[in-house]
Parts: structure tokens; sequence; C-alpha cells
């Protein structure tokens, strides 16, 4: 009796030894693909429906996305640092869809708070992954608009934002999603 209860209780050890081993390899391999194949910068791979949410979180609606111009997602760092932008080109707009968007979201160029003027800046860090995207003085006119999702600060510096801004003359919004 006491024989069958030592190896049945070693089988039992065995069996969970060999899942550990599992387990532990499934996790390693997939850090490694992670770190190395699986996490690399996607440029120019954006689709529609991939950029829906951009349109939509800003109340003009995804049914105004003509094509994407331009996209840049960046491979994500260990502890989450990123950098995401989108050139989306629209149809249909109108200035009364601003209007009729969520009240005090839509800021205009000229007329930015204070925050909202360094979380443009901060954005603009990342400039040098995406030439195309709009510059600082172009953001900063009377004919630019500007939608902050989010902006997680340290203190009252930026160090993550979601923002969306619209230039209506162009028909084209722009999108940037940072964070360090």
């Amino acid at each position: 009796m006491k024989l069958l209860k030592n190896s049945v209780l070693r089988n039992i050890f065995a069996a969970i030894g060999l899942l550990s081993c599992g387990l532990i390899a499934i996790v390693l391999t997939f850090f490694a693909y992670s770190i190395t194949w699986g996490n690399r910068d996607k440029i120019d791979e954006a689709t529609n429906s991939d950029v829906r949410f951009v349109l939509n979180w800003c109340q003009l609606g995804d049914e105004k996305i003509e094509k994407v111009l331009r996209s840049y997602v960046s491979k994500s760092g260990f502890t989450g640092d990123h950098h995401d932008a989108y050139l989306i080109k629209i149809k249909g707009f109108k200035y009364d869809d601003l209007e009729k968007a969520q009240p005090g979201k839509w800021y205009r160029g000229d007329q930015l708070p204070e925050l909202l003027k360094e979380a443009v800046s901060f954005g603009m860090s990342f400039k040098q992954e995406t030439p195309w995207f709009i510059n600082e003085s172009e953001i900063l006119k009377d004919d630019c608009y500007v939608y902050p999702w989010f902006i997680g600060t340290d203190g009252l510096t930026p160090r993550s934002i979601q923002i969306i801004i619209l230039k209506p003359k162009l028909s084209l919004v722009y999108y940037i999603d940072a964070s360090i």
C-alpha cells in the first residue's frame, strides 16, 4: 500500500512538473516573440476600420472616413511607451458637425487652453517618426480644431496624450496617441 501511495504521488508531482515546464515554455515564447519579431513599427498599414474609433470619439462619425492617407503605429516599449499617429481624409464635413459634438470638446487652434497647448507640444516631440504629421504652428491657427480625448500628466506636464486634430478646409483629421 505504501508503495502505491508513493508512485501515485510521484506521478501527480511529475504531471504538475510537466505542466509547469510547458507553461513556462509558452510564456517565454510569447515574451521572446513580443520583444523581437512581433514587436515592430507598422508604417502605412492602417485600414479604415482600424481608425474608425478616431472619428467616433470626436463625434464626427466613422461614415465620414474616405481613406487613411498615412499611419504609424510604433512598437510598444516594455513600460507601455508608444507613439501612434494617423492621417485620415474625410468626406462630407460641415462646420455644424462641430456644434453637434459634445459641447466644449472642440477647441479652435488659436484658442487652446494652456494644458492643451503643452499636450500638443508634447505630441510634436515624436515628429521624427511622422514627418508627414501637421506642424505645431499650423495647429495653433484659427483654421484648425483640436479635440483632446485624453491628457495624462505628471504634475502639470503632459506624459501621455490622445488628441484629434481637424483641418476642415483640407478635409483632414490627424490623430496622435503618445506616451512616455
